[in-house]
């Protein structure tokens, strides 16, 4: 019964869409030669079948893949893209919340004992973090010359927090630090908070992160979810 319906769905809507993501985000798609938009990308209405799809960002090799879309669904495609030239410039990873006897995996190279001070190339890292019986993984963005902070909560809780300077992904001029008092305004939003307190008033609404708002050698720093909600994760 269910096969039959979904045969008489693809007759009745010969059409598609794909979900694309990539790594990094921000990366431009082009779609049989015509081009779309950035990263992440939902594209509807693509008529059923193989469709090109071109990958490309600055600085990155680009990538083409053929991808097959089928009528009534929207597919979902990831695009890992790989550094023509990597950066030599270098930040640091702070692991925070973990036991000693915890270790961490960057990038499949050999486990080493989690911490403070890791350094590492600039750029997007892929994290794999295990503390006993509990293992975390994540991609982290390291900034050149800033200290990303990752604070792992516990079991109970759902993930880990992270904060992202604010620098990276929007004006020095959208976010005013008074005493402890933050205020963020940028692409139409305004978001309230204090250093230390994890609270926000976001266009009116009180939300609790995951990591509180904090500054680190006059750096703004704030919670990576609040980031990503007032710009959408793109860095600047």
């Amino acid at each position: 019964m269910l096969r039959a319906l979904l045969i008489m769905a693809a007759a009745v809507l010969p059409f598609g869409g794909l979900y694309i993501n990539s790594l990094p985000n921000g990366a431009d798609v082009w779609v049989d030669g015509s081009y779309i938009g950035r990263t992440p990308l939902l594209i509807d209405g693509l008529r059923a079948g193989k469709h090109a799809v071109t990958v490309t960002k600055t600085g990155w090799r680009v990538e083409e893949v053929d991808q097959n879309v089928t009528a009534g669904i929207v597919t979902p495609a990831s695009v890992q893209l790989q550094e023509i030239n990597p950066s030599s410039a270098q930040g640091t990873l702070d692991l925070q919340g973990l036991s000693d006897s915890a270790t961490a995996v960057v990038d499949d190279a050999a486990p080493q004992r989690a911490g403070t001070g890791i350094e590492l190339r600039a750029g997007m890292h892929h994290l794999v973090v295990r503390d006993g019986d509990t293992k975390f993984e994540r991609f982290v963005t390291i900034y050149p010359d800033v200290t990303t902070h990752v604070l792992f909560r516990t079991p109970s809780q759902e993930r880990s927090a992270v904060v992202a300077p604010a620098e990276a992904y929007m004006p020095a001029s959208a976010a005013k630090v008074s005493g402890t008092r933050v205020v963020v305004r940028w692409a139409g939003h305004v978001a309230v908070g204090h250093i230390g307190d994890a609270r926000f008033l976001v266009d009116g609404r009180e939300v609790v992160y995951d990591a509180p708002a904090g500054l680190v050698r006059g750096r703004l720093y704030l919670p990576l979810d609040l980031i990503i909600s007032l710009t959408g994760g793109k860095p600047k």
